[in-house]
């Protein structure tokens, strides 16, 4: 059987108590990351999130919330289409430095194109090895061999971008959106995706910054999914507040203590929705 057929799953995992907090759907998602056909031995490889929906048959959202879980414990990062799961590696090379395994992380490594996490690997590797067995230059990418799936995400990039809305122009600083949600909520924003669209669809004005804050207190006063930031920017995006009807936009800047108000209709909706 070849090293590509199958995948080591240790079972000290279901004793790992960070594993054993997971949501169900989470954990699934964990083993997925480390298990599907593209996981290698390096634990870097290319992964849209259109396959891993459609493979683990969980939607975008709940996947968006795992992998910032993930990336907050240091399990598993994903930026730009480009999964590593750091730990994949001292799991299951036992002997780093045989001529096979290296030979096989050479490959894989020379195979991969040139991004962040690549940086972040080999700089994790190197200090893992004795420096005979150092890598300390990123390949140089063909730009005449990109792989199907590579293909497949630039053209859902550009796909994304004639649908989305124009962008606010950034200024210099974080955007005070990711503050206010950050504050909010207690949870970090970590994906990439998620930071874009905010970027994409919620004005730096104080206005735009307001009503964002009024979406985010009111989405978690419903008890609805923190992580959810999807959800929270179509409701901006459309006007509304949870648990309120359509809001019309203020016309100037809101009073510092505004209060948000949830109308008790929305302690009536049916128990069990997934927001």
């Amino acid at each position: 059987m070849r090293m590509a057929d199958y995948r080591q799953i240790h079972t000290c995992i279901w004793k790992d108590s960070w594993f054993i907090d997971l949501a169900s759907d989470h954990k699934l998602l964990f083993i997925y990351l480390f298990s599907n056909e593209r996981a290698n031995l390096a634990g870097l490889y290319d992964l849209s999130l259109k396959v891993i929906a459609f493979e683990t048959d969980l939607d975008q959202d709940t996947i968006m919330e795992a992998l910032g879980i993930f990336a907050t414990a240091d399990k598993v990062l994903y930026r730009g289409g480009m999964v590593w799961v750091p730990n994949l590696l001292r799991h299951n090379a036992r002997n780093i430095t045989s001529p096979k395994i290296q030979a096989h992380l050479r490959t894989i490594i020379s195979n991969t194109r040139d991004c962040e996490l690549k940086s972040l690997w080999i700089e994790q590797y190197n200090g893992m090895v004795p420096e005979p067995y150092r890598m300390h230059t990123l390949s140089i990418p063909d730009p005449e061999s990109d792989s199907e799936q590579e293909q497949e995400q630039e053209q859902e990039r550009e796909q994304e971008q004639r649908t989305a809305p124009e962008p606010h122009t950034p200024t210099n600083g974080r955007h005070p959106a990711f503050t206010v949600y950050e504050q909010l909520s207690g949870q970090i924003i970590t994906a990439k995706i998620q930071m874009d669209d905010i970027i994409a669809f919620v004005p730096r004005d104080d206005t735009s910054i307001a009503r964002w804050g009024q979406v985010v207190r009111a989405w978690i006063g419903m008890g609805w999914k923190p992580r959810n930031i999807t959800g929270m920017l179509d409701h901006f995006r459309e006007g509304r507040i949870p648990g309120r009807d359509f809001l019309e936009v203020p016309r100037g800047p809101p009073t510092p203590q505004e209060p948000v108000i949830i109308s008790s209709a929305a302690f009536n909706a049916t128990p069990g929705v997934d927001t």
